[in-house]
């Protein structure tokens, strides 16, 4: 397992629920957000994000807000840290341009339940910058297409669907310098992973120490 210590950059974050400092609530039916967290807010100014909901439109414009912000004042890595479900790919496509449109280096470290689009940000960071910390959960899914569709617009969705997939296991293939053909036999179904099996695919690129440190 790696230190935290034994890379500073870890030490630096961003965190998506801040919104660089526009509330963390989606909000609903024209409501106005929620105060901003002064806590998020001051992760924020240290370049630390934290994405703890599922990945939507609406979190995409919040966390590529608050990296497009960063960059334009820092040339620091900014720590992105991940725990979610998942969510659209769309949205986690645009938070993934944006990582790699900027200059930083992104630290990300995966936590808690972290599956699909959230699996993919954490492989998306920096390489040698791609962490878990040891309780993680990670779940990568990459859905077959047997049954040929019936209907034009029906076709469409389909085909839609399939771009997706093949440019998410095209990515991944990167990530872990493997063929695609592999990724996509590997993750046609749900599958689980430890911190260790992520780190032995190439997902990430080291397991964090989360044991106390002496005084």
């Amino acid at each position: 397992m790696t230190s935290a210590s034994e890379d500073s950059s870890a030490d630096r974050g961003t965190d998506v629920d801040s919104g660089a400092g526009t509330g963390t609530g989606a909000g609903t039916g024209g409501s106005a957000d929620p105060a901003p967290d002064p806590v998020l807010d001051r992760l924020l100014r240290h370049g630390i994000l934290h994405i703890a909901e599922p990945i939507t439109d609406r979190t995409a414009e919040r966390v590529n807000a608050a990296l497009l912000l960063l960059a334009a004042e820092t040339d620091r890595p900014v720590t992105l840290y991940i725990s979610s479900p998942g969510g659209s790919v769309p949205a986690g496509m645009a938070i993934y341009d944006v990582m790699r449109h900027i200059d930083n280096d992104i630290v990300t470290i995966g936590l808690g339940y972290c599956a699909s689009m959230a699996q993919f940000l954490v492989s998306a960071g920096t390489p040698g910058k791609r962490y878990a910390l040891p309780n993680a959960r990670m779940m990568l899914h990459l859905p077959a297409f047997a049954q040929a569709p019936t209907g034009t617009a029906e076709a469409g969705r389909h085909e839609e669907l399939r771009h997706s997939r093949d440019r998410v296991a095209e990515l991944i293939a990167e990530f872990t310098h493997r063929e695609i053909g592999q990724v996509v036999r590997d993750f046609a179904d749900d599958r689980w992973l430890t911190p260790e099996e992520a780190l032995e695919y190439g997902l990430i690129d080291h397991v964090l120490d989360a044991s106390p440190h002496e005084p």
